[in-house]
């Protein structure tokens, strides 16, 4: 009986964990019916094994301001104005960047829309997205990448966990950031089997699992049809 206990609650705290959500951060959203408001936005983190709940956008205008909540199919895209901290000579300044999310299906079926970062738009769309293992993955590496108070990290996931390559009508590939080389090699050569020139760039290493955005550019560039 205690031993199914604290499983309960190991559950429990898993699937809270995983509808935790980013910090409110200065944004534009876009809505669907051209309205535009300003003001500040976040978006939540969802888990990675499951999703048993909706990305439910939420907007005030500050925070004396109530809360509305926005479905995925309400939003056209959201631009949050980043600021973030860097170091020059030695010395914290603050910075300022641009991060452009869209509402994104997340399955072949297109019965489930989720928010995602456009790291390399195109005919193939590279996405980034930032999730949580559910059951006890490593989740060290998760940053929010849209709280104005975080280090900015400009890698080729842009500080998310997880990237996705989006094709209309395919099932997206989806990429984690502890995918091994060899695995990410293997899986990359096949998925861009028609585009010969990339796949044979892919083999002999000239393209890595860090240049994902540079293939994806190539691919954009000479073999999307």
């Amino acid at each position: 009986m205690k031993k199914v206990s604290i499983t309960f609650l190991l559950i429990t705290f898993c699937l809270n964990f995983s509808f935790a959500q980013y910090d409110w951060t200065n944004a534009k959203l876009y809505l669907k019916n051209r309205e535009v408001l300003s003001g500040e936005v976040k978006i939540p983190v969802m888990g990675a094994g499951m999703n048993l709940g909706k990305e439910t956008l939420k907007y005030r205008i500050d925070k004396k301001d109530k809360v509305s909540d926005f479905k995925p199919e309400e939003v056209d895209s959201i631009l949050f104005i980043i600021e973030y901290n860097k170091k020059v000579d030695n010395k914290k300044v603050i910075e300022t960047r641009l991060q452009t999310f869209v509402p994104v299906f997340l399955n072949k079926k297109k019965s489930r829309l989720g928010f995602v970062e456009i790291l390399v738009d195109g005919k193939l769309r590279l996405v980034g997205k930032t999730v949580i293992d559910n059951f006890g993955g490593n989740s060290s590496n998760i940053t929010i990448g849209v709280n104005g108070g975080h280090i900015y990290q400009n890698d080729y996931m842009r500080g998310h966990n997880q990237v996705m390559l989006l094709k209309e009508g395919e099932k997206p590939e989806v990429f984690y950031r502890d995918t091994s080389s060899k695995f990410f090699r293997k899986r990359a050569m096949k998925y861009f089997k028609d585009c010969i020139s990339l796949e044979i760039k892919i083999e002999n290493k000239f393209f890595k699992k860090e240049d994902i955005q540079d293939v994806v550019r190539f691919y954009n560039l000479n073999c999307a049809k």
